[in-house]
């Protein structure tokens, strides 16, 4: 009887446990995949919205507002085990692994979005932990390199002095950047122009020097006075007392729009320094134009722009032949330096500025 009772128990007590998966199994594998993300993204002040998408399809999953402190909170389901992008827009994005059921806190600067401090999912902290590392190498590959490509600019340059009249030289000058090696140009131009003034490369160099010289660092950036977006002409020389970077771009030019978003970091770390950007695009539409402008978030820098593409009158004047292409200046005028990268910019205002 005791034996009778206890199947009994134990036939009841399977067929209600069956009940309990078959009832609770789907809730219990939704629970597995909510997701909850929580954050706080410095300096996003133009940005109202953030969203998940993921990353091999791009399709958005779900989108959530920023307050003005930056502040967002996501809820969501996921498929287990997949790859995320929480983007503010196409460019600025942070990556995420997701496998379901985490509670992720994020804190990140719109100014360095790439390394941000995420906790609550494993595999995004390792991958982020990772790629922290590989650039630590990557900046000693850099130093590295740095290194050797000055010791052969060094050689290069040393060849030619040694060598002034020699035609071989003509080789090796692509190595070397005409404005910071002006005066190796120069005797290098003396040399052959004098010895070989009907060969073709030799009159390239005379000419391409005699072209340089007007831009050489520490001469006088010519004046540009062209119209706005609202057609009122604006000069250049009209910046004097500020250190100016003049950058020359276009909507349709895909490098100039990648690097826009390192000039709005550069604009907004130093525009209270007496500091400015003077933009000249070499777009032919107002509109689009425009649309570059506010799209990419230069509404603070001074744009200018004759419309006339590649038929600008700037485009002679600083002997442009692929942009972007820039060139700064000090509070006077003067150039102190042609096509500078972002980074050596940073250090030098911060020197200039400091």
């Amino acid at each position: 009887m005791v034996i009778k009772n206890h199947l009994k128990m134990k036939k009841i007590f399977i067929i209600i446990l069956t009940f309990f998966l078959m009832f609770f199994s789907k809730e219990i594998l939704s629970q597995e995949k909510k997701v909850i993300i929580k954050g706080k993204i410095e300096n996003c002040e133009d940005y109202k919205n953030i969203s998940l998408k993921e990353i091999i399809t791009g399709d958005e999953i779900i989108s959530a507002p920023l307050n003005k402190r930056g502040k967002f909170k996501i809820k969501t389901e996921i498929e287990n085990g997949n790859f995320y992008r929480l983007c503010l827009d196409e460019d600025n994005y942070i990556l995420l692994i997701l496998l379901g059921g985490e509670k992720v806190k994020i804190k990140a600067d719109f100014m360095n979005l790439f390394i941000p401090e995420i906790s609550g999912s494993e595999p995004t902290e390792l991958m982020y932990k990772t790629f922290r590392k590989i650039e630590k190498f990557n900046a000693k590959l850099d130093s590295v390199a740095y290194t050797i490509e000055n010791e052969k600019k060094e050689f290069i340059r040393q060849t030619i002095l040694k060598n002034p009249s020699s035609l071989s030289n003509l080789f090796f000058l692509d190595n070397l950047d005409i404005n910071s090696n002006l005066e190796i140009f120069t005797k290098l131009d003396s040399s052959l122009y004098e010895k070989y003034p009907q060969n073709l490369l030799v009159q390239r160099l005379h000419e391409d020097l005699k072209n340089t010289e007007s831009l050489a660092i520490g001469s006088q950036a010519p004046e540009i006075k062209l119209p706005n977006l609202e057609n009122k002409e604006i000069a250049l020389s009209s910046l004097q007392g500020k250190y100016v970077l003049i950058d020359f771009w276009a909507a349709w030019c895909a490098p100039c729009r990648k690097k826009n978003k390192d000039l709005v970091y550069i604009h907004n770390k130093f525009k209270n320094s007496n500091f400015q950007i003077y933009s000249v695009s070499l777009d032919q539409s107002k509109e689009t134009w425009g649309k570059a402008i506010k799209d990419d978030n230069l509404e603070d820098f001074i744009h200018v722009s004759d419309l006339k593409y590649w038929q600008s009158i700037v485009t002679e004047t600083y002997k442009i032949e692929a942009i972007p292409f820039n060139v700064f200046i000090d509070k006077n005028g003067k150039i102190l330096a042609k096509n500078i990268e972002i980074e050596e910019l940073e250090k030098m205002l911060n020197e200039i500025l400091d």
